[in-house]
């Protein structure tokens, strides 16, 4: 119930790791990357709250008066990228994700948002700019459900160039420039649907509320998208070369989130060596 942002890679913040966290009610954003450069955001838990206003649940800006064209302390040259939001679970936020370029001259580059599950925010997807370039913009394997009225799969502009799409679970049939020909299009089925819009309560939600049951049309729909890396689920299952299921889980109903400390946090690739 933080008044701002729960978790904040703050201007000019590098090599960042954000995982394991469970973060809830937060009236600005959940997880925030604002002018950070090669961070992994995985296995996190995000979760709106009736006691507070929600704001974004994972979300990704680059503030201008943080930059020296508009008297701040940061070149204008530094603005995210390598950006690796990996399978986490939000929900009742105001936008499940999103991309915002508040400073003009932003541009992103190498930002991969995949196998993670968005459901039942007031939009599960938000991108308010069209500045993507180079081939390493994906959003792949992700699961975006809007259950309740009110709520819709995305929000934003209209994106032209620099953004693969790939695999993605809709609620309904996406806009031309968010679709792909490896899309799931409705029957996309959780543990938990209904009751997501009134979460007070960290005790509310579990992970396994999250879970696709086994008539969900995402299990074995996912496309391997070798850019990311990703190896494993959500607890730590392996994903399968093929027939893998789209969002954060490959295992089933079985498994159990890591204890702290026993898996350590994968540094993001492509870091500097300063």
């Amino acid at each position: 119930d933080g008044f701002g942002e729960g978790i904040d890679a703050f201007y000019g913040s590098v090599r960042i790791v954000i995982q394991d966290n469970l973060v809830i009610g937060n009236k600005a954003v959940g997880i925030y990357m604002d002018a950070a450069q090669d961070v992994l955001v995985q296995r996190n838990i995000v979760l709106g709250s009736t006691t507070n206003t929600r704001g974004s649940g994972i979300s990704m800006n680059n503030e201008k008066y943080q930059y020296s064209s508009s008297g701040g302390s940061l070149p204008d040259s530094f603005i995210n990228k390598n950006i690796r939001i990996y399978n986490n679970l939000v929900a009742f936020t105001a936008r499940g994700v999103g991309v915002v370029a508040e400073a003009e001259f932003s541009n992103y580059t190498n930002v991969k948002v995949a196998n993670n599950i968005f459901v039942d925010n007031n939009k599960q997807l938000t991108i308010y700019t069209d500045k993507f370039s180079g081939s390493g913009n994906i959003f792949a394997n992700n699961i975006f459900l809007s259950i309740s009225s009110g709520t819709a799969d995305f929000e934003g502009v209209s994106v032209s160039s620099g953004l693969k799409m790939a695999s993605n679970s809709w609620t309904s049939t996406p806009k031309s420039f968010l679709a792909s020909g490896s899309d799931v299009v409705g029957g996309a089925v959780l543990a938990k649907m209904a009751g997501w819009r009134n979460i007070s309560g960290v005790g509310q939600v579990n992970a396994s509320d999250f879970q696709p049951v086994s008539s969900s049309r995402t299990n074995g729909k996912a496309t391997l998208i070798a850019e990311t890396g990703i190896t494993t689920d959500f607890y730590g299952n392996p994903v399968p070369n093929s027939g893998a299921n789209i969002g954060a889980f490959q295992g089933g109903d079985s498994g159990s989130l890591p204890e702290a400390g026993t898996v350590p946090p994968s540094p993001p690739t492509n870091l500097r060596v300063e």
